[in-house]
């Protein structure tokens, strides 16, 4: 497995051309000792006072009471005994959690180092948590991972060795502040999976201009032998500010197919088991009629997100496809009946979807990929909040980009959100013929809008419009209009009916 070289300390904020085919009051200084209570997670407003700042804080978390039931193996590994927890009348706990938080004027992000967690990721600019975190932290028992049970925090984990949640999510990480400067503040978890004995190193970083953290992944055998493995982020997206899903929350996923999981949740899905998925109705969180999951099969570019139509903004990662090529939906239904919600949520709650990423294509053992003794891979992903712009249909570090054409209308649209400060720019042409052109000082507080009349010219599929963007002569990517097209019912797709 080839091991992808990054050099320290730099942002790295300008890609290679890429090639699209479809991508409130101000924030108060918390003492080291302040405990902050978790509803104060969402009561964020916009802070533009240019506040670059990391800070150590104590985070009070309520939870199920676990310590009659929890019990640990000789490896290590935390282990339930089911007998002995009523989830039907729970004892509720609440539990000082080490928390450190960095933010800038764009983003505040709070991270639960003992856990290798980001818990909270709020957008500044309009005051909303993208994240999803459960109100009441509570174990799901009778799970398929190797520890037979998985917690619902909420937030981002990131998980070794394998399969669904693995066992690192359970496992004590240590931490240190690597840099804390005018330049990035940064800090940098760790863990060792006893079984395999492979190493973690997780560095989440925060520049003072950037809407996105970047998250520096390094993965070491430590041990004597080799390793089949597989790593992945689990990220639990409630984009828009709700604490939940919203009917018109969008998945955003660049990829040949979606593949419907031969698993018996997933038969109400019904049509085929492989189906494109740019006018498939599952792109729509009010869609989905049950708890189900898809994979995607063979991404076709490095992002994917999910999109509150109802709040206009939404969360995206941006990753190297080539090393991270697993991409995973699951939701629990929407809206989830209450004895669905129940299961992980003892408040009610709608839920939120989770956009699995990993290094294997799949969940299964046949997909893990092999570290040998000493061996190590390392990459870099990053993921920011964006707004105002309707959707989605590229991004990378330096923007998001909503550009779509409208035959009917005969026209062309584009929306252009800039994860940092940037003049650049941007022309859109058909073919070698340049349309328009326009020289922009752009950021993340001023998004851009252009509607493009295209009436007298008939656009062929391989002739849709393609905008380059770049900066001081210098390409940073290209991409194509996405064709506006109505969801698709029936087969291979949902019958109407079957999604009511």
């Amino acid at each position: 497995m080839a091991m992808h070289r990054v050099k320290k300390n730099e942002p790295d904020c300008v890609p290679a051309i890429l090639q699209s085919c479809s991508v409130k009051s101000i924030i108060q200084l918390f003492a080291a000792s302040a405990v902050i209570a978790i509803p104060e997670l969402s009561a964020l407003g916009s802070n533009r006072d240019g506040q670059f700042a990391l800070r150590k804080t104590t985070l009070a978390i309520k939870q199920v009471d676990l310590s009659n039931a929890e019990t640990r193996d000789h490896l290590g590994y935390r282990r339930i005994d089911s007998s002995k927890l009523d989830l039907n009348s729970p004892q509720i706990v609440e539990r000082a959690h080490p928390a450190v938080i960095l933010e800038n004027r764009y983003v505040r992000l709070v991270l639960l180092p003992e856990m290798g967690r980001v818990y909270s990721l709020v957008s500044k600019i309009t005051g909303h948590e993208q994240l999803w975190t459960n109100t009441i932290a509570k174990p799901l028992l009778n799970q398929r991972n190797d520890l037979g049970w998985w917690m619902a925090w909420g937030g981002i984990e990131y998980t070794l060795p394998r399969g669904e949640h693995g066992t690192t999510w359970a496992l004590p990480w240590t931490y240190e502040i690597t840099e804390d400067s005018s330049n990035r503040k940064a800090l940098r978890m760790a863990v060792l999976e006893p079984r395999t004995r492979l190493k973690e190193e997780l560095e989440i970083s925060l520049y003072p201009s950037s809407v996105f953290f970047e998250a520096n992944i390094r993965i070491t055998n430590t041990g004597e032998h080799r390793v089949n493995f597989a790593h992945w982020i689990n990220p639990m997206l409630a984009p828009g500010g709700h604490g939940q899903l919203g009917n018109q929350t969008e998945f955003i996923v660049p990829c040949d197919a979606i593949m419907v999981a031969d698993r018996d949740f997933n038969h109400w899905m019904l049509g085929a088991k492989e189906q494109e998925f740019e006018r498939n109705p599952l792109r729509f969180a009010e869609n989905w009629r049950s708890v189900g999951d898809l994979l995607a099969r063979n991404l076709t570019a490095g992002f994917y997100g999910a999109y509150s139509h109802e709040s206009d903004e939404g969360l995206v990662r941006v990753f190297d496809p080539i090393i991270t090529p697993g991409m995973d939906i699951w939701t629990w239904g929407f809206p989830p009946p209450p004895e669905r919600q129940r299961q992980y949520s003892l408040t009610p709650n709608l839920g939120y979807v989770e956009m699995w990423g990993g290094t294997s294509r799949d969940f299964s053992d046949a997909s893990l990929g092999e570290l040998a003794p000493g061996q190590t891979l390392q990459w870099k992903e990053w993921m920011y909040a964006f707004q105002g712009i309707r959707g989605l249909t590229y991004a990378d570090r330096t923007a998001a980009v909503n550009f779509t054409y409208d035959s009917a209308a005969q026209k062309l649209e584009l929306f252009f959100f800039a994860t940092a400060p940037i003049m650049a720019e941007l022309a859109i042409q058909v073919g070698d013929e340049r349309l328009w052109s326009q020289r922009l000082n752009v950021s993340p507080l001023k998004t851009y809008h252009k509607v493009v009349s295209l009436r007298g010219r008939h656009i062929a599929g391989p002739m849709l419009p393609r905008l380059f963007v770049t900066r001081n002569g210098q390409p940073l990517f290209i991409t194509r209009a996405k064709r506006l097209e109505p969801l698709q019912w029936g087969f291979p797709y949902l019958s109407r009916q079957s999604a009511k």
